[in-house]
């Protein structure tokens, strides 16, 4: 379950940055948007980013294949999801003709159930094709610098003192 809610996190960041420091790309003020509808968990509009066809790589995950099922994803994350806060930074951005790309870093600080709170820092790249006239995201992978960490396994009831 932790690992599968640090790729809920992971899986948020894709694609959501800021633009401090940022290169120059029609893509970026897209990605804000993006990353606004992530953050309001808003998982219909975070799939309207994404073409027909589109394939998320989620880490230690098959890939999602179609917009439909990268909105169904995103409504069960966003369902089994704390809270969190996204921070990310594009290190490369470029467009040629209809197709473009966004690579970037991204860090992740969530709160879990516990109050023990997590850190997930990574990296990503996007694809994403003009379509009718629109900037759709047809690639979208994305993964942790680091394994998550295992989670600590409950510790064993005491077995009964036998009676003397």
């Amino acid at each position: 379950m932790v690992a599968r809610a640090v790729l809920a996190f992971t899986l948020l960041t894709v694609a959501s940055h800021t633009s401090a420091q940022a290169p120059t790309s029609p893509l970026l003020e897209l990605t804000k948007q993006y990353l606004a509808a992530a953050k309001a968990r808003d998982a219909a509009k975070v799939a309207s980013f994404y073409a027909e066809d589109a394939v998320l790589m989620p880490p230690n995950a098959p890939p999602i294949k179609g917009k439909k099922a990268i909105q169904q994803d995103h409504e069960r994350l966003f369902k089994e999801s704390p809270p969190f806060e996204l921070m990310a930074t594009p290190i490369a951005s470029e467009t040629s003709g209809d197709l473009g790309y966004i690579q970037g870093e991204f860090i992740v600080r969530r709160q879990g159930a516990s109050g023990r709170g997590g850190e997930v820092r990574g990296k990503y790249i996007e694809v994403w094709k003009r379509i009718n006239g629109q900037w759709k995201i047809v690639y979208d992978i994305n993964n942790a610098n680091h394994a998550p960490a295992a989670p600590t396994p409950p510790t064993p009831p005491m077995p009964p003192t036998p009676p003397q």
